[in-house]
């Protein structure tokens, strides 16, 4: 993350959601042998996608982390949050403050 101002606010923004429960605290790796990198993400489970002209069947899971965390999620790459594993299927959206994933959870 190359904005200052950026990472200071995501790394207050990520505190706040996670005292609110609205986030939790997880490890990325982008292999398995990798080091574990700690984290924040925000999960939303059954999203639905909506395009200009139709709307996904499936419902989708969605991963939040902060770029000043996560540098660049690459597919199958994994975040661990409690006892489940979100593998990384595509990057969905990326700017210089968070990524958003779509992610499956590893059985």
């Amino acid at each position: 993350m190359t904005n200052a101002f950026l990472a200071r606010f995501a790394r207050a923004a990520d505190a706040a959601f996670t005292r609110a429960g609205l986030a939790d605290t997880a490890t990325y790796k982008q292999t398995p042998q990798s080091e574990t990198v700690p984290c924040v993400v925000m999960i939303d489970r059954d999203v639905q996608q909506v395009g200009t002209e139709t709307e996904t069947a499936d419902k989708l899971t969605t991963l939040r982390v902060s770029s000043a965390s996560v540098l660049r999620p690459v597919n199958g790459s994994t975040f661990i949050v409690g006892a489940e594993t979100f593998v990384v299927e595509s990057l969905e959206a990326s700017d210089e403050a968070y990524h958003v994933c779509i992610v499956w959870v590893q059985p």
